[in-house]
């Protein structure tokens, strides 16, 4: 998953990717890949949807998953 995860950053974001590139712990490295990839989705919601409502309901779907992973709760698909 981390690789597929530093595949798209690169491909979507060639400076952010590069710059992750200083990070010298690997771990680090990954939650700051994982955080760019993050913004990537985040950021072309806008861009994919044709009806505001479709995006609103990513934005939450989004926020929930978050939500979910800093209460300690199962994560969804």
């Amino acid at each position: 998953m981390a690789e597929d995860l530093d595949a798209l950053v690169r491909r979507v974001d060639p400076d952010r990717w590069l710059s992750s590139r200083f990070v010298a712990d690997a771990a680090a490295r990954a939650d700051l890949i994982a955080l760019y990839a993050l913004d990537h989705e985040l950021t072309r919601i806008p861009l994919i949807v044709t009806n505001p409502l479709m995006g609103e309901i990513r934005m939450t779907w989004w926020r929930e998953g978050l939500e979910e992973i800093a209460e300690g709760r199962t994560v969804r698909s």
